[in-house]
């Protein structure tokens, strides 16, 4: 079964014995300046009587394009896209 892009980001991110050991030009950073910032707008809510149905919407304000989502992971995995692709 294939790691959800949430799940990848976030072991990514986490700091481990080996990340902590290597000098820090060699740790990899999710957080690199890009040749352009973007700016996004996120809003979340819950739907329904169900608590743990969330949605998502992401105003992209550069292109001024709304983008709506069903799960956190469409969310994700639509960051990561526009992260590899800005």
């Amino acid at each position: 079964m294939r790691p959800s892009p949430a799940a990848s980001y976030l072991d990514a991110v986490r700091p481990s014995r080996a990340k902590e050991e290597r000098p820090v030009s060699e740790v990899p950073s999710p957080h690199r300046p890009s040749p352009a910032p973007q700016v996004y707008v996120l809003r979340l809510w819950k739907e329904g009587e169900r608590p743990e149905v969330w949605r998502a919407s992401l105003h992209d304000s550069a292109r001024n394009t709304r983008y709506q989502f069903a799960t956190f992971d469409a969310l994700i995995e639509h960051l990561f896209t526009e992260m590899a692709h800005p």
